[in-house]
């Protein structure tokens, strides 16, 4: 039985409007805030998400 919690295995890719970096974080490291940018400053805003296949 696969007990995998997609909610925290699920990729979300964020982009910068600011200095258009990307970035991929788990859903786990962006749960409960707007993540801001590594390199600058400015908020991320939400790419694209997937979650993993089950094996």
């Amino acid at each position: 039985m696969d007990v995998t919690d997609a909610a925290t295995e699920m990729t979300i890719w964020w982009g910068c409007a600011d200095c258009t970096v990307d970035v991929e974080l788990t859903a786990a490291d962006a749960a409960g805030f707007l993540p801001t940018c590594p390199d600058c400053s400015g908020s991320l805003h939400e790419l694209w998400r997937w979650e993993l296949r089950a094996a």
